[in-house]
């Protein structure tokens, strides 16, 4: 696509004009695939704010591969043949009803073991991740009564937990915590943004108070917030 083929060649000439781009490997830009997801995860709805997102993600892409010396075409080739391969109900003879039924055709098709390599994720998002790989082998509990369960109970264990131990007990509990949202269908990473953005918004009315009158009680604080939460 002549489009295409013209941003390869801009960021080339990135690559070799601009002292910052010419300064970047693999091991600098990958971290920033993470920055610019969460980027687009936060655009969601806004088409002009996606397209921009995506924007910066494509350029990540290219400038990546180049600074790893990885051609563009054969990189695409290698993706054509990937999707191919993984799709036989599409481009084969296999035949599938139904979503989930695709889903036990690519893990058929990929011929891994089902946890062999971990990708990496923020740890809510891998602790979901496993846990559904793990559901689909039926290791699982039957109904979301029984994760509410495992939560009550990792938290008592944290409660009762000596020092050394209490790392251990909170990665468990957050561990069930991010399982329930397989069950309700949540992802656990969105839910908590949300949640964060929630508590960011309602202190910030503390804060504006704050402003005024900086030796503030804390139950002064409390007032202002639950008039806050009450006003959403």
């Amino acid at each position: 696509m002549q489009e295409f083929d013209k941003l390869v060649d801009i960021i080339k000439r990135l690559r070799k004009e601009c002292p910052w781009d010419s300064k970047q490997t693999p091991s600098t830009l990958t971290p920033l695939f993470f920055e610019e997801v969460y980027e687009l995860w936060g655009s969601l709805g806004d088409k002009d704010k996606m397209e921009e997102e995506l924007g910066d993600i494509l350029l990540l892409v290219v400038m990546t591969a180049l600074a790893a010396n990885i051609d563009i075409v054969e990189l695409i080739k290698r993706l054509q043949a990937k999707l191919i391969h993984r799709h036989p109900h599409v481009f084969g003879d296999e035949k599938v009803a139904t979503p989930e039924e695709v889903l036990k055709l690519w893990e058929r098709v990929k011929g891994k073991p089902l946890l062999e390599e971990l990708p990496d994720l923020p740890a809510l998002a891998l602790a979901a991740f496993v846990q559904r790989k793990a559901s689909k082998k039926g290791f699982d509990w039957h109904n979301v009564e029984g994760v509410i369960e495992k939560i009550k109970e990792e938290l008592e264990e944290l409660q009762h937990a000596s020092a050394d131990k209490q790392r251990e007990e909170y990665g468990d509990l957050l561990f069930a915590v991010a399982h329930l949202g397989n069950f309700l269908g949540l992802d656990p990473e969105t839910a908590l943004k949300a949640a964060v953005c929630k508590f960011k918004r309602r202190f910030q009315k503390v804060l504006d108070k704050l402003k005024d009158n900086p030796n503030m009680a804390l139950e002064e604080m409390e007032a202002i917030w639950e008039k806050a939460k009450e006003e959403e």
